[in-house]
């Protein structure tokens, strides 16, 4: 399987999409994580859904950076579903 991260970048869009997926997005679920851990609320309050929307807004860049790496798409949608939802229960563990 190859890594579709190492194909050159053609525009500015492709060049910012790629930056979501690989920085930015998880970035910002730590970022989100922390708030939680520090100042949650009752669940399905508005820091889950910003963690939620943060998360899947990392997917879909993935997803939209290579419409060809389809091996890829699926295991990188369930892994980071999953690391975002364990992270997203840890940071809800250490609110209390």
């Amino acid at each position: 399987m190859t890594e579709d991260s190492s194909r050159p970048i053609e525009s500015i869009s492709g060049c910012l999409i790629r930056v979501v997926w690989l920085f930015l997005g998880p970035a910002l679920a730590f970022l989100m994580a922390a708030l939680l851990a520090v100042d949650a609320k009752r669940l399905g309050s508005a820091g889950d859904m910003a963690f939620a929307a943060i998360v899947g807004a990392t997917i879909a860049a993935r997803l939209l950076d290579d419409p060809q790496a389809r091996p890829s798409r699926p295991v990188f949608a369930v892994a980071a579903a999953v690391l975002g939802g364990g992270l997203w229960a840890l940071g809800r563990f250490i609110s209390g």
